[in-house]
């Protein structure tokens, strides 16, 4: 294990705090920021992002992905968790904390607004950073990038549907450039680019070894990126957690927690399917996380700049890395009880990978 890897918790609590500062202190440089946005699409957070993304399309193979479809499972589990229980058990936490727990402490109005900030949250499911943790965890690019695709078309006929029946709002204007935007930056350029690369690569005498030496240079510079990429959210979002460190502490409950059902939900479930370690991680990291663009695109077009709604979606952002790095760890740590299921003669696994 690289020292990177070994230490990435600690790298990122360093990025968090120097982000912090910088933001708190320079406040001119989170508002530089603020101003590179296209369609609510943070370009200076894309580059990185893509950075992050493309060293793992490298690894991707049209061949596999053909192949899938001969065992959905991973598939038929993640979209069942996006979109039959990720929505429905955000907003039950929302509606407890916010409106029960938290009664006292927030007016009616800012309850309304921080559940509403937080179904538009859950009702998001993963497109760009869950490439990221996938990688992190050893898990099938493959089939990473097909439930990404899957969701996405997914998303553009039960977001709002979904966000409309828990908010009880009858126009949802669901941000179309914000989706396609997010979708071709970090789904279509990225795969392009890899397959670009495996066409040319390949071409050569020496394409495997060639190929090698791509990602290994690859490498560092996909982990740069996503440290810079923790300095750059905790710059830009600095100002909330200085100006408003009890309401984020608020919001930071209900997400955590969901965020931490889901997961062990769809892991455990994973589990129980049979599921081979590098599908599972990766389901249960889709299933968790969110797409953080179109919710603070959506939370800005309903509700304004200055609600609590969007709010809640920007303090989604700040819980996103650190509770997916532990997810990681938890599905680094558990990939030998999974293996040891798949080799079990006694196992029902053998019939249902085979």
């Amino acid at each position: 294990m690289d020292i990177f890897a070994k230490y990435l918790t600690v790298w990122v609590g360093l990025a968090m705090i120097l982000g912090t500062a910088i933001g708190a202190l320079v406040p001119s440089i989170p508002q530089a920021l603020e101003r590179a946005t296209v369609s609510n699409v943070w370009i200076p957070g894309s580059v990185l992002v893509w950075l992050m993304v493309y060293p793992m399309m490298l690894e991707v193979r049209w061949s596999a992905i053909k192949k899938i479809h001969t065992n959905p499972r991973g598939l038929l589990l993640t979209t069942f968790i996006n979109w039959t229980v990720q929505p429905f058990v955000m907003y039950g936490p929302a509606v407890l904390f916010f409106q029960v727990v938290f009664g006292g402490l927030l007016d009616s109005q800012i309850q309304s607004e921080f559940i509403a900030g937080a179904v538009i949250l859950g009702g998001s499911p993963c497109t760009a950073m869950v490439f990221v943790w996938s990688k992190l965890a050893g898990g099938d690019p493959n089939y990473t990038l097909v439930q990404v695709i899957l969701n996405d078309i997914i998303l553009l006929f039960l977001y709002a549907p979904t966000t409309k029946l828990l908010l009880n709002i009858s126009d949802i204007p669901l941000p179309w450039a914000t989706v396609f935007l997010s979708v071709f930056l970090f789904v279509v350029v990225p795969f392009a680019g890899g397959m670009i690369t495996h066409f040319v690569v390949f071409r050569q005498r020496n394409g495997e070894e060639l190929m090698r030496r791509i990602q290994k240079f690859l490498q560092p510079i996909s982990e740069m990126s996503l440290i810079l990429l923790v300095v750059f959210i905790f710059i830009s979002q600095a100002e909330v957690i200085v100006d408003s460190p009890i309401d984020v502490l608020l919001i930071m409950v209900p997400l955590l927690l969901q965020t931490c059902f889901v997961f062990v939900l769809t892991y455990s479930m994973a589990y129980f399917f049979c599921l081979h370690h590098d599908v599972a991680g990766p389901a249960a990291f889709i299933g968790s996380s969110n797409f953080f663009e179109l919710a603070v695109a959506l939370a800005l077009t309903v509700y304004g700049p200055q609600s609590g709604a969007v709010l809640v979606t920007v303090v989604g952002v700040l819980v996103e890395v650190p509770v997916m790095l532990l997810e990681v760890a938890v599905v680094n740590r558990t990939k030998a009880r999974y293996e040891r299921r798949l080799a079990d003669d006694n196992c029902r696994c053998h019939k249902t990978n085979s």
